[in-house]
Parts: structure tokens; C-alpha cells; sequence
């Protein structure tokens, strides 16, 4: 994995059309902000708080929230499995994709990637035990990216379409959407 450094930044009033910068609170990540009504307030995320950060002349307070949660639990469950005698069917196909061939057609369905020549007959592309997804082929067709969820965690992976031969080219934090 790559290490990141969050760097700071500076939410900044601009009195237009020629007005001079004027900095009125440092941030340490952008987000979203919204502004209030009159234009006297800017309500921003930062440092794990909700902040009013007053307009033109600077100065911020925290604004409090209070949160009642309830946190429901499951029981852990297995990955999905392939299906592979076909005796369940299918209820959504997603993010079809043509080879730039035009030839097979790749699409995820039941939490794995699927290949199939236009003419029918799918089978599995990977075969993995996780949620597999988020597919796209290279230029000449010959190598497929897709996204592998596993544990939390998702990685990119590009696969030969050859050799079957899958290589681990990227690590993130969330799995296949």
C-alpha cells in the first residue's frame, strides 16, 4: 500500500470582483461545505467535527451533535459460492461489457465475473471465492481489470484472458459497488 499524508488547507474568503484573499480557517481535508442563507456562515466537516465558520472575518466554532445509535448485528456469513450446477438462476446481470473483438461478452452476476461467447455459454472468469466486479477490458481485449473484495478490502486485479493468470496491481479500501 502507498502511504498518504493529508495536507493542510485553508478555506478562503474572495470578495469579488476585486477583492483581496483573505484566509479564515485552516482545513485538513476537503469536503463539502455548505453556506448559510445569508451568506454569513460556512458550515463545514473537519477533524471528525461539524464547524460554523464565520463570514468574511474568520473565526470558527464546533457545533455540537448528539446521536442516539443502534447498532444491529448479524450473524457472519460465508462468501458466496459459484453456482455451478445451474440450478439457481440468475436476477440481475451487471455492467455488461462487449471484448473490443466483438466476440464474448463479460458481465458480473451472483458476486463473480462471467464470460461468454455471443453466441451463449457463460462460465466463470476468476475463480475466486469473494465478491469479484467493476470489469473493464484492455484496449486490445486480451486483459481484463476488475475489482476482488476480500475481508473489507478490494484490490485491483488485471487478468490474462489466455493464460487465466491473474496479478494483483492495486490495493484499496472498499469492495466492488
Amino acid at each position: 500500500m502507498v502511504p498518504f499524508t493529508v495536507l493542510a488547507e485553508n478555506l478562503a474568503f474572495v470578495p469579488l470582483p476585486e477583492g483581496a484573499v483573505k484566509d479564515i480557517r485552516p482545513v485538513s481535508s476537503s469536503g463539502r461545505l455548505a453556506l448559510s442563507p445569508d451568506g454569513g456562515s460556512v458550515y463545514l466537516g473537519d477533524q471528525g467535527r461539524q464547524w460554523r465558520v464565520h463570514v468574511p472575518f474568520g473565526g470558527s466554532e464546533a457545533i455540537l451533535l448528539r446521536a442516539d445509535v443502534k447498532l444491529e448485528v448479524q450473524e457472519v456469513t460465508n462468501p458466496p459460492k459459484a453456482m455451478t450446477d445451474g440450478s439457481r438462476s440468475v436476477r440481475s446481470i451487471l455492467s455488461p461489457r462487449l471484448s473490443p473483438d466483438g466476440r464474448t461478452m463479460v458481465f458480473g452476476a451472483a458476486g463473480f465475473l462471467w464470460k461468454q461467447p455471443v453466441a451463449g455459454g457463460a462460465q466463470r472468469i476468476y475463480h475466486g471465492e469473494t465478491q469479484e466486479g467493476e470489469l473493464a477490458f484492455s484496449p486490445d481485449g486480451k486483459e481484463l481489470a476488475f475489482v476482488l473484495a476480500e475481508h473489507g478490502m478490494c484490490s485491483l486485479l488485471l487478468l490474462n484472458l489466455s493464460s487465466g493468470q491473474a496479478e494483483k496491481v492495486a490495493l484499496g479500501g472498499f469492495g466492488p459497488g
